[in-house]
């Protein structure tokens, strides 16, 4: 779904990497990090994605609520969380940087769920 999301909004997965996941009925998590040019990467003009898989939809709505209650201003950092199957995708970029909204529209053309 990362892949597909990133071609469509014109940008390549610069890194991928296994990410440490300690959250109850957290089993697996990547980072990736995308960018429109993968050798002049910036804090501005790059996109992280985490993908974190969980054991069932109890596990996942539970981290999910714990996270929003610990980051309520997350929606000022411009970040977009959305759901697929068993898996949450959290997408930030630096203010301004719409590669977020253009991941998350993909996110969304793809089958996910945008949690407001």
């Amino acid at each position: 779904m990362v892949e597909s999301a990133a071609a469509a909004a014109g940008l390549q997965i610069c890194t991928q990497e296994n990410y440490p996941v300690d959250v109850p009925g957290g089993q697996s998590a990547i980072l990736y990090q995308l960018s429109p040019d993968c050798s002049s990467l910036s804090s501005s003009n790059s996109v992280k994605v985490l993908v974190v898989g969980f054991t069932g939809t109890e596990a996942m709505n539970a981290a999910i609520a714990i996270a929003q209650n610990t980051y309520q201003n997350w929606r000022t950092l411009n970040t977009e969380v959305f759901t697929s199957g068993y898996s949450v995708l959290v997408v930030q970029g630096a203010p301004g940087n719409a590669d977020v909204q253009q991941i998350g529209a993909s996110f969304i053309e793809d089958g996910a769920s945008q949690v407001i």
